[in-house]
C-alpha cells in the first residue's frame, strides 16, 4: 500500500471520485432546469408529474377535503419526486456527497501516510489535490445554481397551487351557490350597465337633434 500511496495511484482514485460528483452534479443541474421550465407554466404542463399534483390537489376538493397546508401538501410531493428512481433532494445533494467522499477518501490515505510514514512531500501533493477537488465541486455547487433552482421549482409550484388553484377548486366544489350567485350579480350588474349607456346614447342623439332644429 505504500508503494500504491508514493507512486499516487491511490491519487487517482481520488480525482476519479471527485469527477464521478462533478458530473452528477451536472446531471442534477439539468433535471432540475427542465423540471423548472414546466413549473414556470403549470397550466399547460406537459410534465406528468405536474399534471398528477394538480390532479391530487382537485380531488382533494372533489371530496370536500380542503388543503389547509398547501405547502406542506406541496413538499411531501416534491419529496416523492423521482428521476431515474432516485429523489430528487438527493440530485440537489450530489455534490454534498461528492464532497464528504472526497474529504473520507483523504482521511484515509491520510492515516496511511502516518502508518507507513511516508514523506510529507507525498503528502502535500495528497492535501493540494483535495483541497482543488472540494473548491471545484463547491465550485460547481454555486455555478450550476443547484439548491436556488430546488428553491424556484417549490416556489413556482407553491404559487400555483396556493392563488390559483385552491380559490378555482373552492368556489368549484365547495361555494358553488354562492359563485353562481356572485356570478348571476355580476352579469346582472353589467347588463345594467349597458342599459345606462345605452340610454345616455339615446338621449345624447336626441339632444344633439333638437341644437339642430333650433340652431338651423
Amino acid at each position: 500500500m505504500k508503494g500504491w500511496y508514493e507512486s499516487f495511484i491511490l491519487l487517482w482514485g481520488m480525482l476519479a471520485i471527485g469527477g464521478v460528483a462533478i458530473v452528477l452534479q451536472c446531471m442534477a443541474s439539468k433535471i432540475q432546469g427542465e423540471l423548472l421550465v414546466e413549473c414556470k407554466q403549470p397550466a399547460g404542463t406537459k410534465n406528468q408529474w405536474i399534471k398528477n399534483l394538480r390532479n391530487k390537489f382537485e380531488v382533494c376538493y372533489e371530496l370536500h377535503i380542503p388543503v389547509q397546508d398547501v405547502g406542506g401538501f406541496l413538499d411531501r410531493y416534491l419529496w416523492e419526486y423521482r428521476y431515474g428512481n432516485i429523489r430528487l433532494h438527493t440530485w440537489e445533494s450530489m455534490g454534498i456527497y461528492g464532497a464528504w467522499l472526497v474529504a473520507t477518501y483523504f482521511g484515509v490515505c491520510t492515516i496511511l501516510a502516518l502508518y507507513t510514514g511516508s514523506s510529507l512531500r507525498v503528502y502535500g501533493v495528497y492535501c493540494i489535490y483535495t483541497l482543488v477537488l472540494l473548491c471545484m465541486i463547491f465550485g460547481c455547487d454555486l455555478l450550476l445554481q443547484i439548491h436556488a433552482k430546488q428553491k424556484m421549482i417549490r416556489v413556482y409550484l407553491l404559487d400555483y397551487l396556493e392563488n390559483t388553484l385552491k380559490s378555482r377548486y373552492e368556489n368549484q366544489y365547495l361555494y358553488p351557490e354562492e359563485q353562481e350567485e356572485y356570478q348571476r350579480e355580476y352579469f346582472e350588474e353589467e347588463e345594467r350597465k349597458e342599459e345606462n349607456h345605452t340610454m345616455s346614447e339615446r338621449e345624447k342623439i336626441e339632444l344633439i337633434g333638437e341644437v339642430i332644429e333650433e340652431y338651423f
